[in-house]
């Protein structure tokens, strides 16, 4: 039987991987047994059992995984040592993604609702612009003001949007603040009722 360059290059790519593994096997291995996690260990050996029985035609059962103290728990517990040695209050934590209560302007001074009559720059303001829709709360939020969409701290015609929460978006010009509601509040359920 002749061997074609297909064999060849099959020979070739099966010596290249026979060399990796004796390499990797021989100079690459880890110096300490002992590093290896005892669970992954039982693990490996186990699906490997169960692998060659199948190759062979056998049936095997598979043993359930030893339970050992896993690194998640073990680092559970690296950090409640951590709060214990601190005096950390564990109970009374504030949520690290929930912003502080000072960021929001609990004040109505300065703002102009929708519903002001005059002619001072909020005023035209309020009657050139409409709020088309609001998308999230908070400071990832945005807003499409007269079919332009703003994200907070972006300007439009010299306001810049601040604030937007639930149907509202509040923008402030130098101090003076105006805020734009979404028309039609009584056709939409309120979340609060």
């Amino acid at each position: 039987m002749a061997i074609s360059s297909k064999h060849k290059i099959y020979g070739s790519v099966l010596g290249a991987g026979l060399i990796a593994l004796v390499t990797d096997k021989a100079f690459l291995a880890p110096a300490d047994a002992a590093a290896i996690d005892p669970v992954v260990a039982e693990y490996a050996a186990t699906e490997q059992a169960s692998v060659l029985a199948s190759a062979r035609g056998e049936l095997v059962l598979v043993a359930p995984v030893a339970n050992t103290e896993t690194n998640a728990s073990k680092f559970m517990g690296q950090l409640n040592r951590i709060a214990e040695a601190q005096d950390l209050d564990l109970d009374n934590i504030q949520d690290a993604f929930d912003p502080s209560k000072a960021w929001h302007t609990t004040s109505d001074d300065n703002v102009v609702k929708t519903t002001t009559i005059g002619d001072g720059p909020s005023s035209r303001f309020l009657r050139n612009h409409r709020l088309l829709a609001v998308m999230g709360n908070g400071e990832s939020a945005s807003v499409i003001i007269n079919d332009k969409c703003l994200f907070i701290g972006q300007k439009i015609d010299g306001f810049t949007l601040v604030s937007v929460v639930d149907r509202v978006a509040m923008l402030d010009s130098n101090g003076l603040r105006v805020q734009l509601e979404l028309p039609g509040n009584d056709m939409i359920p309120s979340k609060h009722n």
